[in-house]
């Protein structure tokens, strides 16, 4: 599955890059981003109801099911795209490419400092942090709520990707959407750090998805 996704993403933005300009490229990646930010709570709800209803074995099946069906709509709805690149760059390298080119050492730090902290630590944690705090809702418990939490951050993931998207183009360079979007995800953390409630959850919440989300384009 890990590699199945590796192959879907880089598959997916070398495509979109090489069928866009520089005039619409961002919206259309973030039509691309914003699809498979909705794609994960939307799998998240179908696979627990598939679960609960027939069994994992059930769950598990449609999926593969799902995947032969994109993987046949992809074969004939994407188009023949083919590599323009004079030479290819070989691991060993990679350094001398960074070196050369400052902002490539840029966009990948910014990219595994934002996967680290939204999908790493924020997604490890938030069990444990509504539970330590006994942020309840209703008559939801902490794995109830902190399911809410995610859902909320992937919505707001999604909308800002949009808009970030299509922002991005209008401006003389894309990264300066990217200094807001990581200020939005400090300011998510803080809120945590120093409000320990169910409405600070909630703020938190989006502000870490539209962090995600305006840097998401890029």
């Amino acid at each position: 599955m890990g590699v199945g996704s590796a192959f879907v993403f880089v598959g997916a933005f070398t495509t979109v890059t090489h069928v866009t300009t520089a005039q619409n490229r961002g919206k259309w990646v973030g039509y691309m981003r914003g699809g498979q930010s909705l794609g994960f709570p939307a799998g998240l709800i179908l696979g627990g109801i598939l679960t609960d209803l027939y069994g994992y074995s059930e769950a598990f099946a449609t999926a593969g099911a799902a995947g032969l069906f994109a993987a046949v709509v992809a074969f004939v709805v994407l188009p023949n795209v083919e590599g323009s690149a004079s030479a290819t760059t070989r691991l060993r390298d990679l350094p001398a490419v960074v070196r050369a080119d400052a902002r490539v050492l840029g966009i990948g730090a910014t990219n595994l400092a934002v996967r680290f902290l939204y999908a790493g630590i924020l997604l490890s944690t938030v069990v444990l942090y509504t539970n330590e705090y006994n942020i309840a809702l209703g008559a939801l418990a902490s794995t109830g709520v902190s399911g809410i939490v995610m859902a909320i951050s992937v919505l707001a993931m999604s909308v800002t990707t949009l808009v970030v998207g299509r922002l991005s183009d209008t401006l003389p360079s894309r990264t300066y959407t990217v200094i807001p979007a990581l200020g939005l995800l400090a300011a998510g953390f803080a809120l945590l750090a120093f409000v320990p409630a169910s409405r600070a959850r909630s703020s938190a919440s989006r502000s870490w998805g539209s962090a995600s989300g305006a840097r998401a384009p890029h």
